[in-house]
């Protein structure tokens, strides 16, 4: 009996999980904003699952640890990169929600694989770390392709950043073009007694400084044929949903095997 309520209670955490991350993630992916009332409701349902999970929990000392490991690595990181700027607060409160729900190998009861060692949500999110790395090593290989001239106008510090965050874009088509809303200029401009100053921002990525740039476009302060390095920020919690996706499939089983590789190295 404990058996079958552990296995559908697994079930209804992937079914969960799936559901929320794909309404949430094509919603970042869209419009790199999340709707807080579906993560909050994400949370809540998660927060119920993980209580009634304790039911069928025969070792509960096992089932701390590997809460306490879920959640200070997936949510703990996150937090971290909220507080720097680089995600929004929905980011850090979906992966806690998906920390909740999946931080126990018995949810890989319900994969296709069947059996798994390492927290499936932290294999998810790893899985979701490597999509946007490998997104960002794409950008990059493409503005090496199209826009190297302009790279090399770049201060040399941060040519190396810019080159896997952003893509340019002349001010004017940033200003009317609708696609570019949601995306985010990585120069801040200030006034000083020898005039509009160009600096970098790569943190902290808010509307505050969008809409200031867009005034100074609309001022004429920025002319429109002055390039911005733009970026969208990463949907993170879209990466997250393929990352739970590619769990579903092969599991734990690459990270695993590479984790002994690594352990038994000499």
């Amino acid at each position: 009996m404990i058996m079958e309520l552990e296995t559908i209670l697994a079930l209804i955490k992937v079914f969960i999980s799936l559901l929320f991350l794909a309404i949430l993630g094509f919603e970042d992916l869209k419009t790199r904003e999340l709707d807080s009332k579906i993560v909050y409701l994400y949370l809540s349902l998660s927060s119920i699952l993980y209580a009634l999970t304790l039911i069928t929990i025969v070792n509960i000392v096992e089932y701390l640890v590997y809460t306490a490991l879920t959640l200070l690595v997936t949510p703990g990181v996150f937090y971290i990169l909220y507080k720097y700027g680089i995600i929004g607060d929905g980011d850090v409160y979906v992966s806690l929600a998906l920390g909740l729900s999946l931080h126990h190998p018995t949810v890989y009861g319900a994969t296709l694989v069947r059996y798994g060692i390492i927290p499936p949500a932290l294999v998810a999110v790893l899985y979701a770390s490597l999509i946007a790395l490998l997104w960002s090593v794409l950008q990059g290989l493409f503005n090496t392709l199209h826009y190297r001239s302009l790279l090399k106008q770049l201060p040399f510090k941060y040519r190396a950043i810019i080159l896997f965050l952003a893509r340019p874009v002349k001010a004017g088509e940033f200003y009317e073009d609708p696609k570019y809303r949601h995306y985010y200029p990585l120069q801040i401009f200030k006034y000083t007694e020898q005039g509009i100053r160009e600096e970098y921002n790569l943190l902290r990525l808010d509307d505050n400084t969008r809409q200031h740039v867009v005034e100074l476009i609309e001022k004429g302060v920025i002319p429109r044929n002055y390039i911005l390095w733009i970026t969208p920020g990463l949907p993170y919690v879209f990466y997250m949903l393929i990352g739970l996706l590619i769990l579903l499939v092969i599991g734990d089983k690459p990270l695993y095997y590479l984790l002994i590789k690594l352990l038994t190295y000499k």
